[in-house]
């Protein structure tokens, strides 16, 4: 707790000295949080955030659990899709922010997509990896 205590001050000096005030401070953004609260909008956003993170998880989950169990057990399905895998795995999905705007237009499906793209790789060489220890 005495970290982000310290951290809190610490924001807050910077912002004090430094001539353009490029970020807000601290109590501009808990006073921000409070506005809407008060206006009843905090709920709201938090739960299209959670909806967005929720959906972008469930639909990489449903695509990267088959895609790492065809991996673990057909060798084809590992020559066919791995390289694949292993070519957008390193790609970060900041990166494909843009991209996803100009496929989706701005809206839930473009915020959707660097959630699933964090998640896809992932959980599909986790499954990858498991693939062979089930029986055939």
């Amino acid at each position: 707790m005495l970290f982000i205590v310290v951290l809190l001050v610490i924001w807050e000096i910077a912002i004090d000295l430094h001539p353009a005030q490029i970020l807000p401070s601290p109590v501009a953004v808990a006073g921000g949080i409070i506005e809407l609260a008060r206006h009843g909008l905090l709920f709201k956003y938090v739960v299209a955030s959670l909806f967005r993170v929720t959906w972008g998880f469930a639909f990489a989950a449903l695509i990267a659990i088959p895609l790492g169990l065809l991996l673990g057990w057909y060798r084809r399905g590992e020559m066919a899709f791995y390289p694949l895998v292993q070519v957008f795995r390193p790609i970060s999905p900041l990166a494909w922010i843009p991209i996803a705007i100009l496929w989706f237009g701005v809206g839930d499906s473009a915020a959707m997509f660097p959630d699933f793209y964090w998640v896809l790789f992932p959980v599909a060489t986790d499954y990858d990896e498991r693939g062979p220890q089930y029986p055939r």
